[in-house]
């Protein structure tokens, strides 16, 4: 068996799976990752609020998009804290939905923000206008954030997560009312984003909901009552907060169904993920290859005339309607048989890749 470093690689280049943190990296469809930029480079000049609808198929690079955007958000000056988060499968409420948010915010995050909100009104810290008159948050962020009990810091993080507390984990952080409503979880999470957007050194707080569509899993109402609680944290949060909710589905037509007109009105853009034609596939493989390479061209592994052939025989199985999965799905098998087979026979030519393409595995429904 061969080596990745026999195909000049220095990694392995097709990453089916997306990734599970901030990325830099990004191939083709350079017109997307360009309107992507400036979304989050207009967050440093534009302080109000924004609601944005992300879409795609499945397999084409949505969520994969919302972490590219977590990794440049992060990079910009000042910076931007986004938080990725999945919706999770038939949620009952927004109470579900922000234990998912929540449990993707940066502990260190909410300790810096803690710090310097205290060390901003000091002993006046809890009657800050921006609490609107929660007094039980900060006070959980603090017990979080003080280097003092483990097991207090842990009542505080149950407290947080809104997870069940026990009589004697109340007692450790004197009482604070436990989340156990949807408007408490809206009123919380309103309030963790003030503390977060205070200090003024960061350009906004990104929330980002994948896989909105599951919530077409639930009753009209359960929806409303989702959507309501969106609509508040917006409301509870004029500036600083950006809100992106994303979709499996290629059809536009399908949010009104998900989205209620209440949220609609916030919404300041749309983005559509596009499929990849032929030539955008092409230069997906060519990106990638040099993203991975030894040499930083990418041409130890493929031809270019191999590549091409690859793409053709992909269009020739599923279709003109390419995705980076099914495409990486495509090249991943030529790529795997080429390293098993201990011939080395690199870069791969056109004949070469026709010998080891196999046609994809249908796409699971999404």
């Amino acid at each position: 068996m061969l080596a990745l470093a026999d195909a000049g690689l220095t990694s392995y280049p097709f990453g089916v799976v997306p990734p599970i943190g901030p990325t830099s990296v990004w191939a083709d469809r350079r017109q997307f990752r360009a309107q992507l930029e400036e979304l989050v480079a207009s967050w440093r000049n534009k302080p109000t609020s924004g609601i944005y609808l992300l879409w795609a198929d499945f397999g084409a690079g949505k969520t994969h998009a919302l972490r590219y955007i977590e990794g440049i958000a992060a990079s910009t000056v000042p910076p931007s804290v986004a938080v990725y988060a999945e919706l999770p499968e038939a949620a009952a409420d927004f109470k579900e939905v922000y234990q998912q948010i929540v449990f993707a915010i940066s502990e260190d995050a909410l300790t810096r923000a803690i710090f310097a909100f205290r060390q901003k009104y000091r002993d006046q810290w809890l009657a800050a206008p921006i609490l609107k008159g929660d007094r039980d948050t900060p006070r959980a962020m603090w017990m979080l954030a003080q280097e003092g009990s483990d097991v207090q810091a842990e009542a505080a993080r149950k407290w947080m997560r809104a997870e069940r507390l026990y009589a004697r984990e109340l007692a450790q952080i004197d009482y604070l009312t436990p989340i156990r409503t949807a408007q408490q979880a809206v009123k919380t999470l309103s309030t963790i984003c003030r503390i977060m957007l205070e200090p003024g050194d960061i350009a906004r707080v990104v929330l980002m909901l994948d896989e909105f569509q599951r919530i077409g899993q639930v009753s009209r109402r359960r929806i409303a009552d989702i959507n309501s609680g969106i609509r508040t944290l917006y409301n509870s949060c004029p500036t600083g907060l950006a809100i992106v909710l994303s979709y499996s589905f290629g059809v536009r037509e399908n949010i009104r169904f998900l989205v209620t007109p209440e949220v609609q009105t916030c919404v300041e853009r749309e983005y559509a993920l596009p499929a990849l034609t032929r030539e955008d596939a092409n230069t997906f493989i060519l990106d990638l290859l040099k993203a991975s390479s030894i040499d930083g061209e990418g041409r130890n592994a493929f031809t270019s005339a191999g590549v091409k052939q690859g793409i053709d025989l992909l269009v020739k199985d599923v279709g003109t309607h390419l995705t980076p999965r099914k495409v990486m799905q495509a090249f991943t098998v030529v790529l795997d048989g080429a390293l098993q087979d201990g011939v080395a026979r690199f870069p791969l030519s056109s004949p070469a890749v026709a010998g080891l393409y196999r046609t994809p595995a249908p796409d699971p429904q999404a």
